[in-house]
């Protein structure tokens, strides 16, 4: 494998179907690694880095920010330095993807004016935030939720959200 430095690495969603995912991210590449369980206790970690082009979407694409899974869906979502999300989804065995369970970028979205600094899967939302300050809750469908946008303090670099106790 290519040296690729990732500075971001999530786990997908503990209600997926999916037994245990990683996805991880550089500036130019995303890798969806996945353990294989060979006899007895040993195991693998299989990846796939899915190629993306300016070409096939017909517009440029940034350095890659941030990266999450959507929850309770196939679908993952990375963003960029531009203020794009690139949605990666599963595809059917093709030239581009070796097999059914390999995803590749189905469509890029505008969803910020600046870099996304900040991606988090949150209860059934995808949370971004931006360098512009502006923080922004979307559903399974990249339907805009809630913004929040008035409050100037600047870049977001995190987000935390408190547990919930049942109490109301």
């Amino acid at each position: 494998m290519r040296k690729c430095l990732q500075v971001r690495v999530c786990f997908n969603n503990p209600s997926s179907k999916d037994e245990i995912e990683l996805l991880s991210n550089g500036a130019q590449r995303v890798y969806f690694w996945k353990p294989v369980h060979l006899e007895g206790d040993d195991a693998d970690v299989k990846f796939y880095s899915p190629p993306v082009s300016a070409r096939d979407f017909k517009q440029s694409i940034g350095s890659f920010t941030a990266s999450a899974f959507v929850p309770y869906t196939t679908k993952a979502v990375t963003g960029t330095a531009d203020g794009d999300l690139v949605i990666w989804d599963h595809v059917g065995i093709s030239d581009v993807a070796p097999s059914a369970t390999d995803r590749k970028a189905v469509k890029i979205l505008r969803i910020h004016y600046s870099a996304i600094t900040f991606l988090r899967a949150h209860d059934k939302f995808i949370v971004s935030g931006g360098m512009d300050g502006y923080v922004r809750f979307f559903d399974s469908k990249f339907r805009l939720e809630a913004w929040f946008e008035e409050h100037e303090s600047g870049s977001v670099s995190s987000i935390s959200f408190g547990a919930k106790t049942g109490v109301e």
